[in-house]
């Protein structure tokens, strides 16, 4: 485990999110004691390789480390704690939910007789979560250290990423966790029409957006819809769009140097008044405080 852990160090150059040679595997360092406002974790699986975090959502917290990973079935927003120092850094690695590649391995899966009989009933459960722990077993753990050595060697990623990560991303569908991916994969699940609309607000949060319509756009009646959007992301509609504003515009303020009046154009945000103070009630202080040196 040690050399897994080398490489990581190796490749985390920076605080937070690293790319790697293989596409949809970032690596991701922490160096210090870290409690979050309110973030947007992006869809997908985090596996931590030294040191933990919490999560906090919906009142529960969600605690993942060397033997727990993390999976994140739909983008959520939510709340975190990381115990990190600079001599021993939090390391962990980020994989993208590959949605079309999941659905081929479903299709492959469904040709095999017993997977067929170990996901009976499924496709009728209803989807609950959002955010979910899940133990790192043995197939998983081997898996994991196979792709992460490979990231230190190019003529390996190439030849041999993409078959790797396909791997892990198998072992964790098949595993007793898996349910959620399999849902992702159906049109016809609360989970895959939560998705769908959740990938509309993250690519037109910066307009209008009727919820209303959205609502229609996944087939779903407007009180169904609430009832289940708050259910698995553990927001109503408004407050998740209200909330994915204004952490995107707080990226802009930190990391673009963007003034107030832009980062609020740029969010959808028609009045400055009324973006700062909602800024201020979520963040606990003014847009102005976020702005770039």
């Amino acid at each position: 485990m040690d050399n897994v852990i080398q490489v990581l160090s190796s490749l985390a150059i920076n605080e937070g999110f690293n790319p790697s040679n293989i596409e949809g595997v970032s690596v991701f360092k922490a160096s210090q004691h870290y409690i979050s406002e309110p973030i947007t974790y992006a869809q997908g699986i985090i596996f931590i390789l030294q040191g933990s975090e919490d999560v906090y959502l919906g009142g529960q917290k969600y605690v993942y480390d060397e033997q727990n990973y993390l999976v994140i079935p739909v983008p959520i927003i939510a709340e975190c704690k990381i115990l990190a120092t600079s001599t021993n850094p939090m390391l962990a690695i980020a994989l993208d939910i590959d949605l079309e590649q999941l659905t081929k391995i479903v299709f492959e899966l469904n040709q095999v007789e017993s997977f067929k009989h170990q996901l009976k009933g499924i496709e009728t459960e209803q989807a609950s979560r959002g955010i979910f722990v899940s133990p790192i077993v043995d197939d998983i753990q081997a898996t994991l250290c196979r792709l992460i050595l490979m990231l230190n060697n190019p003529q390996e990623s190439a030849l041999l990423g993409k078959q790797t990560l396909r791997e892990l991303l198998y072992r964790v569908l098949v595993s007793n966790q898996g349910r959620e991916f399999y849902q992702l994969t159906l049109m016809d699940t609360d989970l895959a029409r939560i998705d769908q609309a959740l990938k509309w607000m993250h690519q037109f949060y910066d307009q209008s957006i009727s919820i209303t319509e959205l609502a229609s756009k996944v087939n779903m009646g407007e009180s169904t819809f609430h009832r289940v959007f708050k259910r698995i992301t553990q927001h109503s509609p408004g407050q998740y769009l209200k909330k994915l504003r204004l952490d995107k515009a707080k990226v802009l303020l930190e990391e673009k140097g963007c003034q107030v009046q832009e980062a609020a154009f740029y969010t959808g945000y028609k009045s400055t008044t009324q973006f700062a103070r909602e800024f201020k009630r979520l963040y606990g202080k003014s847009p102005s405080d976020y702005l770039k040196p």
